[in-house]
């Protein structure tokens, strides 16, 4: 098969339904594939959205990656769907090479956005480590909605970085 790059997009719905969509397909010579699960916060759709765009401009490039969308509601249920999704292989193994997480928190006006964050990323680390996965972490942390659009490049930040964890996960894991 020619068809290497494959953009799937799966909402919590579609995932229960065992539903793909395919959006984008494109001919390469063949290589090996690897997927990489792109798990999104969704609360500020809008700036999660610029972020992935910025995301996929980087993945793009690497003619060898499927990405597969999953949408979670916010911040907070990021490492609890980190761990179904990527426990979720054969014996419990992890089903992709790499994983980009995007989301955004907001300061307001309580520490709410404190509580979130704290559990957000120590989640997420807790699963990273003990799973030993690749990861590109595209989490914003913003005082306010107008931050947004100056740090929408970190979705392409996440991206490098997602596929810089999978090829150092490639050299030694063997």
């Amino acid at each position: 098969m020619d068809c290497v790059f494959v953009i799937t997009s799966l909402s919590p719905a579609m995932v229960r339904q065992g539903e793909h969509n395919a959006y984008n397909v494109m001919s390469k010579k063949h290589v090996p594939e690897k997927k990489v699960a792109i798990i999104k916060a969704c609360f500020y759709q809008d700036i999660v959205d610029g972020l992935e765009a910025q995301a996929m401009s980087v993945l793009r490039d690497d003619m060898s990656v499927v990405v597969e969308r999953i949408d979670v509601v916010g911040a907070f249920e990021l490492p609890s769907a980190l761990h179904i999704v990527s426990t979720s292989g054969e014996g419990g193994k992890s089903p992709y090479a790499g994983y980009l997480l995007l989301g955004c928190i907001i300061r307001g006006e309580t520490d709410h956005d404190r509580y979130v964050c704290e559990s957000c990323f120590r989640g997420l680390m807790d699963v990273i480590l003990r799973g030993r996965l690749a990861v590109g972490m595209g989490i914003l942390t913003l005082r306010s909605r107008e931050q947004a659009q100056a740090r929408l490049v970190c979705g392409a930040r996440a991206g490098r970085a997602c596929l810089q964890m999978m090829a150092l996960q490639d050299t030694y894991r063997g």
